[in-house]
């Protein structure tokens, strides 16, 4: 789905980067240089813990306010915790040279002299009634009009900053970038962190090192779909008590979460879900991740290529399935199912085969 808008017109923050880069004069306070040093270290190495890190426990609720922008099946099959695609190793160098990149920028925008504050936020949003832990890049003080924005980091191809930056034909949200925007600029607004109901995708093009930026407003409209679609994904789900709890408070719910919110360090306040109970209440997949076709047959969706659930969602019957070295392990022969081509450039293509 594409939406359309009037901003991008105006740069808050990635001429002074550029700048930067193009002379390496910093223009900052002389004092504040050797305290960026001492963050730099300090958060590349809070950065490569958590990259390093087991990630979310398994029984969690993990909707978030990007998850829940994305795609509705996407978001049920982790919130189910269906066998995950084992990440390839381009895949978790990607995520990880995103990392690196987003804090770059925001070390360059501080020697730039720019007025940056609050990196990888925490910030709480509810979802679908639920609390969620989520984190905002950084905010920005514009030296334009003085206003804070929340930034969002982007590390992208040329072909996608396009696809989805391109302002003549409308932003292409199929990754939901601006629902998540629009949650980020919710809550800095309610916080008292931002000023203005815009926020910045501050973008870094890994092909080319061109550095730009785009200013989208928050959406309501996006926000409730959002919570909307957090809903259905609970009411197709199965939940379980968290056997650790000592206290609940009663509030509002879905399942479980009926009898209240439980505290505890397992389960932080939500239920927990009942891992492989729920395949027969699989939500359909929604219309806009239709199958493509092409010269070489029918094939996967752009944004459902890069999908860890990918294997499970095209395959029929409905199934759960396993992974032996990386590839998908089918518990009877399905009658659907998906063939991986590698290109000459190594970049594979997902078919769908009968």
């Amino acid at each position: 789905m594409k939406y359309h808008s009037s901003f991008g017109t105006v740069k808050h923050l990635s001429p002074a980067i550029n700048e930067f880069f193009k002379t390496k004069m910093a223009k900052c306070a002389p004092d504040q240089v050797p305290l960026v040093r001492e963050l730099a270290r300090e958060l590349y190495g809070q950065s490569f813990d958590t990259f390093t890190g087991g990630g979310w426990t398994p029984g969690r609720h993990p909707i978030t306010a990007s998850s829940a922008t994305k795609c509705l099946l996407q978001s049920w099959f982790r919130h189910n915790q269906f066998p995950q695609e084992p990440l390839h190793p381009r895949v978790g160098a990607t995520f990880r040279m995103g990392n690196i990149v987003e804090l770059d920028l925001y070390l360059v925008a501080i020697l730039a002299g720019e007025e940056v504050s609050d990196y990888q936020h925490q910030a709480q949003i509810q979802m679908g009634g639920w609390p969620t832990n989520n984190y905002l890049d950084f905010i920005h003080k514009s030296r334009v009009d003085g206003l804070r924005r929340v930034v969002d980091c982007k590390t992208m191809s040329s072909f996608s900053y396009q696809r989805v930056f391109d302002w003549n034909k409308g932003v292409d949200d199929s990754f939901g970038y601006l629902g998540q925007m629009s949650q980020y600029v919710n809550y800095a607004l309610e916080a008292g962190l931002a000023d203005t109901d815009e926020g910045v995708f501050l973008c870094y093009k890994k092909d080319t090192g061109h550095i730009d930026e785009h200013i989208v407003r928050l959406d309501k409209a996006l926000i409730a779909k959002a919570n909307a679609s957090s809903k259905i994904i609970q009411d197709h789900t199965e939940y379980t008590d968290c056997s650790d709890c000592v206290q609940s408070e009663p509030v509002e719910g879905h399942g479980a979460a009926q009898e209240g919110y439980r505290r505890c360090h397992r389960c932080m306040g939500v239920p927990l879900v009942a891992a492989g109970q729920a395949d027969s209440r699989r939500p359909p997949r929604p219309a806009e991740y239709a199958a493509v076709s092409g010269p070489d047959g029918w094939r996967l969706p752009l944004q459902c290529s890069y999908c860890d659930y990918k294997f499970s969602c095209w395959t029929r019957p409905w199934q759960r399935i396993g992974f032996s070295e990386g590839k998908p392990v089918y518990e009877e022969t399905p009658e659907q199912y998906i063939q991986v081509h590698v290109d000459k450039k190594g970049k594979p293509q997902f078919l769908i085969q009968q």
